[in-house]
């Protein structure tokens, strides 16, 4: 599965700009409605499992954990580095599935002061 988040534009109604307003950045009476969605899709075949809507300051993150309970035991979730933290993985590991997130850019690992545990750890095998 693969989780990801992205914007609509929607078309430009009274009751659609009630529902999501448009950006403060825009003049009044000038645009359209902008609505947050968050996707949970098919790696495999494409298709759209679940769908989330919100505002469009809503953070990825906030329409994520929406998603996960469309998740199965045994699934695996790809998603880019804003959904990986601690929480989120906890999340997911209760629903019996797995993460495959890159690092956020600001967390800071120092690998060199890492400890060798097993044979295969430096990439190489010890002597």
């Amino acid at each position: 599965m693969i989780v990801d988040g992205s914007t609509v534009s929607m078309p430009d109604t009274a009751k659609n700009q009630q529902a999501y307003p448009q950006p403060s950045t825009q003049s009044p009476g000038c645009g359209f409605p902008i609505a947050k969605i968050g996707v949970l899709f098919s790696l495999a075949t494409g298709a759209a499992i679940a769908i989330v809507i919100d505002v469009l300051n809503t953070h990825d993150i906030k329409l994520a954990r929406r998603l996960y309970e469309f998740l199965n035991p045994n699934d695996v979730l790809l998603g880019d580095r804003a959904f990986c933290s601690y929480a989120d993985l906890f999340f997911v590991k209760n629903r019996q599935a797995d993460v495959v997130f890159p690092k956020h850019q600001a967390r800071f690992q120092e690998l060199r002061k890492g400890k060798i545990v097993g044979s295969h750890d430096n990439g190489m095998k010890n002597q």
